[in-house]
């Protein structure tokens, strides 16, 4: 004789569901909503600190303290100056996440790019698997930052003024 269990739902130690009495299997790692945002004009810094690309960011406020956050940034035209290096690094909330930490004296950001003898243009995509354990609005933005007497531009093809490019950031809700 074949044993039978039922149930309505298994959750997890946080309350959330992972398992269902309708045959729907785990919950783990499914896309629970995406916010994306696009951006079309250009932006261009000077500054040597990390400052937020303007309308570049998506906020997102997720449903469970155990989701990840997949965010997925492509940056269509990152131009350092001549000679120059651009550094692109992804923020939650205002803190950067996706810093190289070590033994140097000043940690660079997630990504730097280095122009050649005349003007750098690169489409950079970066990503970052975030676990901020927490059901509050968090707001994901994007960061740049240029080397000492240079500037930096984002969605400006250097060289081309009348040639743009569009930037893009999105963020996406994975169930953990």
């Amino acid at each position: 004789m074949a044993s039978v269990m039922r149930f309505d739902e298994w959750q997890d130690s946080n309350g959330t569901p992972v398992l269902d009495g309708t045959g729907g299997g785990l919950a783990l790692g499914k896309i629970l909503q995406v916010v994306s945002t696009a951006k079309t004009d250009i932006f261009s810094t000077s500054s040597t600190s990390a400052v937020d690309v303007t309308g570049l960011t998506a906020t997102i406020t997720p449903s469970a303290t155990s989701s990840k956050i997949l965010v997925l940034v492509t940056i269509g035209a990152f131009s350092p100056e001549a000679g120059n290096t651009g550094n692109l690094q992804i923020a939650r909330d205002g803190t950067a996440l996706n810093i190289a930490t070590g033994g140097a004296t000043s940690n660079s950001g997630g990504l730097s790019v280095t122009s050649g003898a005349t003007y750098g243009n690169h489409t950079e995509s970066i990503s970052y698997l975030d676990s901020p354990s927490s059901t509050s609005a968090l707001t994901y933005s994007v960061q740049v930052f240029a080397q000492s007497g240079s500037t930096l531009y984002v969605n400006r093809w250097v060289g081309n003024d009348a040639r743009r490019a569009t930037s893009t950031i999105t963020v996406m809700e994975v169930a953990g």
